[in-house]
């Protein structure tokens, strides 16, 4: 990173301007905003919902399970101790805010590798809708 600006390429691009648009404050009083799926297959981060990151927690939305996995996985991928996160906003709702006691920039960082990654791992799409005439009906096939 050069001036708090990543060098390495467009995805890294996209994803500091994801992550600098959902995280506020300043060091040891950070806001990070998140769109949250619960009861996904595994608890990730999956990319950008606008103006939050968009993640999804294993656990269900049942007696705030969710929103302790959501703790769980704001520490790990800010790398940071789960006693330095905390929900401030949202207990009921799919849109939270955890605050985060940490330095800014050590956060920024974490995230944004985080988010590259995990905007690098997008699978593409397997079929493709086609026809071969207007009024054919949509079906999936494979194309080579």
């Amino acid at each position: 990173m050069r001036d708090g600006q990543p060098t390495d390429g467009t995805t890294n691009a996209m994803a500091f301007a994801a992550v600098s648009a959902a995280l506020e404050g300043r060091d040891g009083a950070l806001q990070l905003r998140l769109r949250v799926q619960p009861g996904a297959r595994r608890s990730a981060l999956l990319g950008v919902w606008p103006q939050r990151l968009r993640v999804a927690v294993a656990a269900p939305p049942v007696d705030g399970k969710a929103n302790i996995a959501v703790i769980e996985l704001a520490a790990a991928l800010c790398q940071v101790p789960g006693r330095a996160v905390r929900l401030s906003h949202g207990q009921a709702s799919r849109d939270k805010v955890v605050e985060i006691v940490a330095d800014r920039a050590s956060v920024e960082a974490a995230l944004v590798a985080a988010l590259a990654d995990a905007l690098r791992v997008q699978p593409e799409t397997p079929t493709q809708l086609s026809w071969d005439a207007p009024d054919a009906s949509l079906k999936p096939r494979r194309r080579a």
